[in-house]
């Protein structure tokens, strides 16, 4: 008898375990998804430095498989004496592949690992930050 109920409460612990893994394995996959799904969009970032003003504009286009077109368009002005001059813009193509594994995008041109945030909306590059700005 001890030991139908030592298998009983055995068995009991490993369909627990399961249902946890089982548990933990749906809500990896909605973050996974989730991830993808906030990658395409418009994510803005602005700067302020000594000798100029800076205003990025990334525009995340659809995957096709996992790579993504991205189009980069940088304003900028230079301070002179304090006062910024006129705006000057300038912009760039990129390609990014998505890497599943790591959940990071790699830019392919430099090689920057490009981050998304889901709670935040956000999109990293190094220190600069972009917020996403469709929803």
């Amino acid at each position: 008898m001890i030991n139908q109920l030592k298998s009983i409460k055995n068995m009991k612990n490993r369909l627990i375990v399961l249902a946890l893994l089982g548990v933990l394995g749906i809500l990896y996959g909605c973050r996974q998804s989730s991830v993808k799904a906030l990658i395409p969009g418009t994510y803005v970032s602005h700067s302020r430095g000594e000798f100029a003003l800076a205003s990025d504009t990334l525009v995340v286009g659809a995957a096709k498989g996992n790579v993504y077109p991205i189009l980069c368009k940088t304003g900028y002005q230079v301070l002179v004496g304090g006062k910024a001059g006129n705006q000057e813009w300038d912009s760039e193509r990129w390609t990014g592949i998505w890497d599943e594994g790591r959940q990071v995008m790699q830019e392919q041109r430099k090689g920057r690992l490009i981050r998304f945030e889901v709670d935040s909306g956000r999109l990293v590059i190094g220190r600069r930050v972009y917020q996403k700005v469709d929803k």
